[in-house]
C-alpha cells in the first residue's frame, strides 16, 4: 500500500475523528466501509491520534483512543469539548466554507448551513458583509445526470477531457462520487480503458445517461479503493531535486517519495504521462532540477526555450505593444 500525502492522511482525519466521537463503539470493518478506507490505513491514522498532545507531547491528553474487541471509540479532552469562540480570521474562513456547500449542486440540508452561516455571521459583525464566493463547481447539469446514472444503476456516456488535455467519447459504468484531496471524482469501470479509472467531474464536458444499455453496469470492486494514481508496471520515475524548504512540491505528486541528499532535497514519484511531467515541472518556474528521466528534462528546457523566443519575437516585432498604444493603431 503506498503512504498517504501527509494532506490527505489530513482530511480524512478531519472527517473521520468527529464520526468516532458521535458514534463510539463503532467496528473497523464500518467504519472502513463507510469512509472507503483499508484496515491497515484507518488503524494507522488512529495510531497517529495517540501522538497528539500539549507541550511534552506525551500523547493521549487531547484525544484517547480505543480499540475494544475491534470496536473504535475516540475520546476528546473535555477543553477540546468545550465551545470555542473563534476569531475573526477563524470565522471568515468557516463562514467562506458554508456559502461554498450552500452553493454546490445537491446539497440536502441548506437550513441548517444557513442557520451556521447566521451564526457565523453574528461573530463577524460588520465585517460579514465582506465576505463573497464565487464556486467553481462542476456544471449542474452534468452532476444530476451523473447522479441519475447512480441510482438508475445505468451506464454514462462522458465527453471527457483528461489531464493532458485531450478531449475523448468514453462508455463508463458508475460505481460513486467521491473527493480526494479537494477533488471530486466519479469512479467507474471504462469500456474503453477496459479497466477501474476515476474520472474528475470539472473535466467531464457533457455527460449522458444511458438508459437502453443493454450490458448494464459491472459490479465495483470490494473494497473500492480511493482516487488515486496507480502506476502501470514499469512505469519510469520521475527523479527531482529541490531546496528543503519546498518540500510541498512532493505533495503534488501521486506516490511520492522524499529523502534528503546532500543540501537538497531529492523527491521520486512514478513518472505518469511524460506530458503531464513536462508541465508540472515547468509550472514550477525553475524550482526544481530534474534528474530523470532525460527526455523530461530535454523536454523541459525546449518547454522554456520556445516560451522565451516567443516572448522575444512578441516584444522585438516591429511597432511592438508599446508603439500600438503610442500611436493609437491598437
Amino acid at each position: 500500500m503506498s503512504q498517504p500525502t501527509t494532506l490527505a492522511r489530513l482530511e480524512r482525519l478531519l472527517v473521520v475523528v468527529p464520526w468516532l466521537v458521535a458514534h463510539p463503539g463503532t467496528p473497523v470493518e464500518e467504519v472502513c466501509a463507510r469512509f472507503g478506507v483499508d484496515r491497515e490505513a484507518l488503524l494507522a491514522d488512529l495510531d497517529v491520534l495517540g501522538y497528539c498532545g500539549v507541550p511534552g507531547y506525551g500523547g493521549g491528553d487531547l484525544v484517547q483512543v480505543h480499540l475494544v474487541d475491534d470496536a473504535i471509540t475516540v475520546r476528546l479532552a473535555d477543553a477540546l469539548e468545550r465551545p470555542l469562540r473563534p476569531t475573526a480570521e477563524e470565522a471568515a474562513a468557516l463562514l467562506l466554507a458554508v456559502r461554498t456547500a450552500q452553493r454546490l449542486p445537491g446539497v440536502a440540508d441548506l437550513e441548517a448551513l444557513e442557520g451556521a452561516a447566521a451564526a457565523l455571521e453574528r461573530v463577524l459583525g460588520s465585517e460579514a458583509g465582506a465576505v463573497t464566493v464565487t464556486v467553481e463547481a462542476p456544471d449542474a447539469t452534468t452532476v444530476g445526470v451523473v447522479r441519475e446514472a447512480l441510482e438508475g444503476g445505468v451506464p454514462l456516456g462522458l465527453d471527457y477531457l483528461d489531464a493532458a488535455g485531450q478531449r475523448s467519447d468514453r462508455v463508463v459504468e458508475p460505481w460513486r462520487v467521491t473527493v480526494a484531496e479537494g477533488v471530486w471524482y466519479l469512479q467507474a469501470h471504462c469500456r474503453r480503458a477496459g479497466a477501474p479509472r476515476d474520472f474528475r467531474l470539472d473535466r467531464i464536458v457533457a455527460a449522458q445517461a444511458l438508459a437502453d444499455d443493454p450490458h448494464g453496469v459491472r459490479a465495483a470492486p470490494d473494497p473500492l479503493p480511493a482516487p488515486g494514481f496507480d502506476p502501470p508496471p514499469g512505469d519510469e520515475e520521475l527523479v527531482l531535486l529541490v531546496d528543503p524548504a519546498d518540500a510541498w512540491v512532493a505533495e503534488q505528486l501521486p506516490g511520492a517519495r522524499s529523502a534528503r541528499r546532500g543540501h537538497a532535497l531529492e523527491i521520486r514519484a512514478p513518472l505518469g504521462r511524460q506530458a503531464w511531467a513536462v508541465r508540472f515541472v515547468a509550472s514550477l518556474g525553475g524550482r526544481a532540477r530534474v534528474e530523470a528521466p532525460t527526455s523530461v528534462a530535454r523536454a523541459v528546457v525546449e518547454r522554456a526555450q520556445e516560451a522565451l523566443a516567443a516572448h522575444d519575437a512578441w516584444h522585438g516585432r516591429e511597432g511592438g505593444p508599446e508603439r500600438s498604444r503610442a500611436t493609437g493603431d491598437g
